[in-house]
């Protein structure tokens, strides 16, 4: 029997294939193999920005199932590699998923007994079809019958779909998939044929799926399978795309799962990092310009440090894996012996390890309970900060239309490419021509207030973000008692600081003396812990001095001469930003240290201080532990070659001397008291 089509214009091609069902697990997903030719797949075939209203959907993360399209690489690596003439040119297939779309039915699984689709007819000419499914707007005819997806019928048949109501969308593949249409734009006689895999997902074609997750969360599930081991998944995508990684897992549960035009998921219980205020789109830990107080790296990172743990990628890397078990159970609190126990095993028979759903969902709910409300403090309410949200509150970057033509733009900046062009071109025109207009110039000029407003400050580079964040872990490990003694003294009663163990071991889920506690789903969002204090105290060192956040900060001493503050943490003796993890250890403890005055000077009688008695006290705290704690903050200022005043002394072309390295540390804090003081 010859099987000969008989085409037709009025939808897709008559595609050929083979079908089989994956089905390793409780899940069931049909595929069907086959070949198309290289101007079917750029006409018919898309992109996920080709996805209707794409630019302007608040889209949830669980949704955000694609990477976006490197331009640069495509025109500048695969779209040559396609055109050269002397070499052999090869592609993998392309997995696309067919995803039906009518009115406000937007990519369901679709049926056989669904009605109101247009699908197309399936003609031949010399041979009758034994089985035809019209699956939504999706047709399919098959040689030979079948009763279920396992029998032998049901393996060989034809396809086409109606591309007015199907989004034939690739979930692997889409950089070739871009290169493939840049191809034949200029050469559109090519006869090539490319494989591709197409999913269909009905549950007469045999999909199976447990719970009720919708397509989409389906599909971002198998494309992160399909493309987290492979070169160029970046790692902000993983972030937001991995549901088996418990250190994204964590960090997800601080964002928002949507873009939106407010700031309301701040008031949410637990609160929630709003996506518009954070760079969740590109691959860059930096925020120093943009609209963003932070970025999705480096929430990563900060997660990472209050986890003492970071993601790991090889599922059989049974020690670190187990290192990983052990500090979630000991900086969450929790009884994870049974994911040990399970891990045992998997390394005795030689078998990938991955948490369990209940695992991860008892971890996530651990973290969040104890750190959601301290990353929303700290990123939110450090007035830097505040001062950058308030304004975006009154301008116009919080419109979801604004934040989209941003990212655009910002893909421009980053790597210029003609395509990246045309899309911010196109989306510009899409705002002149709305009813009314968008002005283009109105959104340039609030981006340029935005950034104005940041200009150079160090609470928008990484590395003062990373050093801000430790301090506010070390300033966590005050307890109730050392502020209740400080207070005393104060007040000019006999003071009783608390007694604590001054290592660095301190449990930080344990709230002491304060109201905010692991656990709690209930908490008020005006219960407060030390990292509100933190924010506070250090708010206060920046409302009298706020050239505390300049890197040029200088500290004049009582003989006329300055010294640079940052110098020697944040600041090379160049006058560079360092950026090294390093500089971050290092300038924690002046961050430390300043939030420490801040704290001291809160209180109305703090000018009983001065810095002669301070010194003294930091010289020999004698149980003190607030000024213990300060204390040994200033010592890891100076007590090495490699710590800030050894580096001081080596920008003055200076031998280490502990004398004068220390000098130079108490000379900066004492100048610094005085300005706070002045």
């Amino acid at each position: 029997m010859s099987y000969i089509i008989d085409e037709d214009p009025s939808a897709t091609s008559h595609i050929h294939f083979l079908s089989g069902l994956f089905s390793l697990g409780a899940w069931q997903i049909p595929y069907f193999v086959s070949t198309i030719s290289i101007k079917d797949a750029a006409r018919y075939l898309q992109l996920t920005k080709d996805l209707p209203g794409s630019s302007g959907v608040e889209w949830k993360i669980s949704e955000l199932f694609q990477r976006e399209v490197d331009w640069r690489r495509v025109e500048d690596a695969i779209v040559p590699y396609l055109r050269h003439q002397d070499e052999p040119q090869f592609f993998n297939s392309l997995t696309i998923a067919l995803l039906p779309q009518s009115g406000d039915e937007t990519y369901v699984p679709v049926s056989a007994s669904d009605s109101g689709w247009h699908p197309p007819g399936l003609k031949t000419a010399s041979a009758s079809f034994a089985r035809i499914e019209n699956i939504g707007p999706i047709s399919m005819g098959f040689w030979d019958d079948w009763g279920s997806p396992l029998d032998a019928g049901f393996g060989r048949g034809v396809l086409r779909w109606n591309p007015d109501e199907v989004h034939a969308v690739a979930i692997d593949g889409q950089h070739r998939l871009a290169a493939i249409r840049e191809y034949v734009k200029q050469d559109l006689d090519a006869k090539t044929q490319i494989p591709v895999i197409f999913l269909v997902f009905s549950p007469e074609l045999g999909y199976q799926p447990q719970g009720n997750e919708s397509v989409l969360s389906v599909i971002r599930k198998l494309f992160i399978d399909i493309n987290k081991h492979a070169k160029g998944l970046k790692r902000t995508r993983q972030i937001l795309l991995d549901d088996r990684d418990p250190v994204s897992r964590c960090v997800r549960t601080l964002l928002s799962d949507s873009l939106q035009s407010n700031l309301d998921q701040l008031s949410e219980n637990p609160p929630h990092i709003p996506l518009a205020i954070v760079d969740w789109h590109s691959d860059t830990a930096k925020f120093d310009d943009g609209p963003y107080v932070s970025s999705v790296l480096q929430v990563d990172w900060m997660v990472s440090q209050a986890l003492g743990t970071r993601a790991l990628g090889d599922p059989t890397d049974y020690t670190a894996i187990g290192n990983q078990v052990r500090e979630l159970s000991k900086n969450l609190d929790l009884d994870l012996v049974g994911t040990q126990e399970r891990l045992s095993g998997r390394e005795e028979s030689e078998r990938p390890f991955a948490y369990s759903d209940d695992e991860l969902a008892v971890i996530e709910g651990a973290f969040s309970a104890i750190w959601s409300r301290r990353f929303v403090s700290l990123l939110t309410e450090f007035a830097p900060y505040r001062a950058l949200l308030e304004r975006r509150v009154a301008g116009l970057s919080l419109a979801i239309s604004w934040q989209m033509w941003f990212k655009l733009r910002s893909v421009v900046d980053k790597n210029g490419g003609l395509h990246s062009k045309r899309e911010l071109e196109e989306y510009e025109n899409e705002m002149r021509s709305e009813d009314p207009p968008r002005s283009v110039t109105q959104y340039k000029n609030e981006l340029d207030a935005v950034e104005a407003m940041k200009g150079d400050s160090l609470a928008y580079k990484v590395v003062f973000q990373k050093g801000f964040f430790l301090a506010a872990i070390e300033y966590a490990k005050f307890v109730a008692g050392d502020f209740e003694g400080l207070n005393e003294w104060l007040m000019n009663e006999e003071p009783e600081f608390a007694d604590i163990d001054l290592s660095d071991d301190i449990d930080l889920t344990l709230d002491e003396g304060v109201a905010t506690s692991h656990g709690s789903d209930s908490a008020s969002a005006s219960e407060r812990d030390n990292f509100d204090d933190f924010v506070a105290s250090l708010n206060e060192v920046v409302e009298r001095v706020p050239e505390f956040l300049d890197r040029a900060f200088m500290l004049a001493d009582e003989g006329g001469s300055s010294g640079r503050f940052w110098l020697g943490t944040l600041v090379k003796a160049e006058g560079e930003i360092d950026f090294t993890s390093a500089a971050a250890t290092r300038a924690k403890d002046w961050i430390f240290l300043a939030a420490s005055l801040g704290r001291i000077i809160r209180n109305a009688n703090y000018e009983k201080f001065d810095f002669e008695w301070l010194d003294e006290v930091l010289d020999d705290p004698d149980g003190f532990s607030f000024f213990g704690r300060m204390a040994r903050a200033e010592r890891r200022l100076w007590s090495t070659s490699t710590s800030c005043a050894g580096r001081i002394l080596s920008a003055m072309e200076r031998d280490y001397d502990e004398t004068a390295a220390r000098r130079e540390i108490t000379q900066r804090l004492g100048n610094l008291w005085a300005e706070l003081n002045a």
